[in-house]
């Protein structure tokens, strides 16, 4: 997951596997935001990048982590 691409190249990739491109936001939105959140959480990872849950899922799932009360 460290591997980086242009806006450009990801577009021609989808393209080619005949997938729908992503505009400006919506990559900025992945390489500022997703792609940092699920390199360092397999769940987000799984959830994000396997599943492609939108952003609404993931505030859900981090939501749901900072609502656990530990059992000290």
């Amino acid at each position: 997951m460290e591997k980086s691409c242009t806006l450009e190249e990801l577009n021609a990739s989808m393209k080619k596997n005949k997938e729908k491109l992503l505009c400006q936001e919506e990559f900025t939105m992945w390489t500022q935001y997703l792609f940092p959140l699920a390199s360092n959480d397999q769940e987000l990872y799984r959830n994000i990048v396997k599943l492609g849950h939108n952003l609404s899922d993931v505030t859900k799932t981090l939501s749901a982590r900072a609502a656990k009360t530990s059992l000290s």
